[in-house]
């Protein structure tokens, strides 16, 4: 009778022992398995950071290189219009105190030509406003240069340039406020050339196109003083 309680006492514990060999070998399994794991993400995080240091770097000479080559390629091809992709680029790889000075030259250089133009010094404010067009194409100052430049070619009687820069700024800025009341001015030469038919039209366009209250209140008068 001991004999078999004994038998069955060790066939219960080598039973448990089993048991328990089976789990712990499982569990170091997967623990070597999830080892294995962070080990590759942990090398494949040091290859995506070596990867993006060595783009920072190829960045960096990219700049290098292109901020070398960029003043001269400014000087010959940064002015106007077709310049701005270059300038734009410029403010990117020059450093922003440098923006920053290009910004307050521009201010500066609108400030000065529109001071000519409150004076009535209409001849020295259209070169400078059309210089700064030239040069500071990118400045948020642009739409009303080319208005105050389409009004001081209206001033001097130089009515035939003040319809192209009309026709310039409806072209580069149609949904202006500034280009609507160009518009007006466009229609007002019609008028004094009796073209009262062009300058209905010019009026209406204005009336359809713009929302601004004292811009559509203007085109409305305009349109019944055509009409009268």
């Amino acid at each position: 009778m001991n004999r078999q309680v004994f038998l069955s006492f060790i066939f219960i514990l080598s039973s448990f022992y089993i048991y328990g060999y089976e789990k712990l070998r499982e569990y170091f399994s997967e623990t070597k398995i999830l080892k294995s794991e962070v080990k590759a993400l942990k090398a494949q995080l040091h290859r995506q950071h070596l990867e993006n240091l060595l783009l920072q770097v190829d960045v960096e000479n990219f700049k290098q290189e292109v901020a070398t080559l960029l003043p001269e390629v400014l000087k010959k091809k940064g002015r106007g219009e077709k310049g701005y992709p270059l300038r734009r680029l410029a403010s990117v790889i020059y450093p922003p105190q440098k923006e920053r000075l290009t910004l307050y030259k521009s201010k500066r250089a609108f400030e000065e030509a529109k001071k000519n133009f409150r004076v009535k010094n209409y001849n020295a404010a259209i070169l400078l406003f059309k210089r700064f067009i030239r040069d500071f194409s990118f400045s948020s100052y642009v739409p009303e240069a080319y208005f105050l430049l389409m009004e001081s070619y209206y001033q001097l009687g130089r009515y035939e340039e003040s319809l192209q820069t009309v026709n310039r700024m409806v072209q580069l800025f149609p949904d202006s406020e500034l280009t609507g009341y160009a518009m007006l001015r466009m229609g007002k030469i019609y008028e004094e050339r009796y073209r009262k038919e062009d300058a209905l039209e010019i009026y209406q366009t204005v009336l359809n196109s713009f929302s601004d209250p004292q811009l559509v209140r203007q085109a409305q008068i305009a349109i019944q003083n055509v009409g009268g």
